[in-house]
């Protein structure tokens, strides 16, 4: 998965202090994997530190990470693959509404398939092909 310099340099710093046994990123103290209910706790514990509203869940994040990837211009196929999605319908049933408006690209782009029409006015004033 593509992962931003910031956030490599924050994991890398992370796992200096604490090893990734198992091949998991983060686990609990003794190593193992975190159990729901301590991942609850750390969960807030970390949303209290970096300031995130009480309401937001990992899950938003996982939502805020599809759209920050929408508004960059990211295509479906390549969303879907950083979700996990098994397919692109699920993806655009999901999120589909978050894709930016892009009514004025759709008409640039069949203003220049498509130019306008030259017409020419007869001397007599009627309107014909050129």
């Amino acid at each position: 998965m593509p992962v931003a310099d910031t956030t490599l340099a924050e994991l890398s710093q992370h796992l200096a202090t604490w090893p990734a046994d198992l091949g998991l990123v983060f686990t609990n103290t003794r190593g193992d994997p975190i159990q729901e209910h301590p991942f609850r706790q750390a969960w807030a514990t970390a949303r209290r530190r970096a300031a995130i509203p009480e309401w937001a869940t990992p899950h938003h994040l996982r939502h805020y990470y599809a759209s920050l990837l929408m508004a960059g211009g990211e295509s479906v196929k390549v969303v879907q693959a950083r979700l996990g999605h098994a397919s692109a319908k699920t993806t655009l049933d999901v999120y589909g509404h978050l894709w930016p408006e892009s009514d004025d690209q759709t008409r640039r782009i069949v203003g220049l398939a498509l130019p306008p029409r030259v017409t020419a006015v007869s001397q007599d004033g009627v309107e014909g092909p050129e």
